[in-house]
């Protein structure tokens, strides 16, 4: 197995020094995520500093990107702000065993990848994507969730996180890459420690690693219709050596697809699903055709994106930003969270109104790295929310529950959903649907 560096080899940059007064006002990103007002604290944050402030990422310094504008900038003008990390040159010593490491290490997969070499990833994954019918993909996504409510809903309470959220967008991806359950199950307990960081992300991304590897060989000896299978159609491998090189950036691509479907699907399903959970009045609009769970759920993906913040984009020149001198190497986070609360973007009601419009919102991205399956994404979503609100109609949020959200710099993800609901009958066995129906 391919082993990543934790940092650049000769991380350090005399531009700016440590001691330099932007490092010196750097806020740790931590003491913003234990703020009891987050919103509050990006007011005080946009005072100081407008829209890019300077942080340290456990030690680590780095620009926090929290003006719409700006984020969009980046987004889109990928020359100059690099999602390579190879034009990193941290501030000061980076530790061996930096908690997110395995978030600035470069990878042979498309969202690393720039210039040619990302065109020719990102597109061999969208087309062996592309391949299964967004019809497929609602009835799949449907009956994985009655399999997945049918094992609790005659109990009349559940953990809406553990139970459903994350796992069923990783099973529905999983079903589409060919893989098992029984290690669809494995990567469900794996891929919540990699987002996590540390020392368990480590762990959990070698066993990650293994369970694909294994598929790519099976499907290198037995070819069948899923989306490894047409991946491997795709190259032209021929040699031992160019095989080899060619199941890493199968291995990869997989790699960030499931993360992503754990990262961001899974927690935005949570996401959708506590607000429908804590508001009576929001349920009974769902239940009585009053609102649509897709304008839900796009309004859920701009005030609780669940994917808060993007670790990271490099600077490849000097330049400026915001009212910021970014160093050519210096390191960019883009915080989604934030950024949908800019002032620019107008009052609290007018943000509200722009959050039914996907073109306003960025947790999607914007230019090159854009998110190429935002309609599969949304179609998983809705379908997961939508399927088991009609199953419990009156699921509520347990009596006495008080919720608390992971320790995370990068999602924004429950530790845990408990909901009470009447008890119901399960559901109707339903044939598996052929993957390319």
């Amino acid at each position: 197995m391919t082993s990543y560096p934790d940092f650049p080899a000769g991380a350090s940059s005399p531009l700016p020094p440590v001691g330099c007064p932007a490092h010196q006002a750097a806020l740790p990103l931590a003491d913003i995520d234990a703020h009891p007002d987050p919103r509050e604290m990006y007011r005080t944050m946009r005072a100081e500093h407008g829209p890019v402030v300077p942080v340290t990422l456990d030690g680590v310094f780095g620009w926090l990107v929290i003006g719409f504008g700006e984020t969009k900038r980046v987004m889109r003008e990928g020359v100059l702000f690099s999602r390579s990390p190879r034009p990193w040159k941290p501030r000061g010593p980076v530790p061996a065993d930096w908690s997110l490491a395995l978030h600035t290490q470069e990878r042979p997969n498309a969202l690393f990848a720039t210039g040619e070499e990302h065109t020719r990833l990102r597109g061999a994954l969208t087309r062996s994507l592309g391949r299964t019918r967004p019809g497929t993909v609602r009835r799949y996504t449907r009956d994985r969730a009655n399999r997945l409510i049918d094992e609790f809903c005659e109990t009349g309470s559940a953990d809406l996180v553990a139970h459903y959220a994350a796992q069923l967008p990783l099973m529905v991806l999983m079903r589409i890459f060919g893989f098992s359950e029984q290690a669809a199950l494995r990567l469900v307990t794996a891929l919540p420690a990699l987002l996590d960081g540390g020392d368990e992300a480590r762990q959990a991304n070698e066993q990650i690693m293994n369970v694909i590897e294994a598929h790519i060989a099976y499907r290198r000896r037995e070819l069948g219709a899923d989306a490894i299978a047409w991946l491997i159609e795709e190259d032209t491998a021929r040699s031992a050596q160019e095989i080899a090189r060619s199941n890493e950036e199968i291995r990869e691509q997989v790699w960030l697809t499931l993360a992503s479907a754990m990262g961001a699907m899974g927690n935005w399903i949570s996401n959708g699903l506590e607000r429908q959970v804590n508001s009576v009045r929001m349920r009974n609009d769902v239940n009585h055709g009053l609102a649509d769970i897709e304008g839900i759920m796009r309004a859920t993906l701009w005030e609780q994106p669940p994917l808060q913040r993007v670790i990271g984009r490099w600077a490849t020149r000097d330049t400026r930003l915001g009212e910021q001198d970014i160093a050519a190497g210096d390191m960019l986070v883009l915080d989604l969270a934030a950024v949908n609360q800019d002032p620019c973007m107008g009052s609290d009601a007018e943000r509200a109104a722009m959050a039914a419009h996907s073109e306003a919102n960025l947790p999607y991205g914007a230019g090159e790295h854009e998110c190429p399956f935002p309609d599969l994404a949304e179609a998983i979503a809705v379908t997961a929310v939508d399927c088991l609100l009609q199953r419990l109609p009156d699921v509520r949020l347990a009596d006495g529950a008080s919720l608390t959200w992971r320790p995370s710099v990068i999602v924004r993800a429950l530790e845990s959903l408990p909901v009470r609901f009447a008890p119901t009958a399960r559901s109707v066995p339903v044939s598996e649907v052929p993957l390319h129906a």
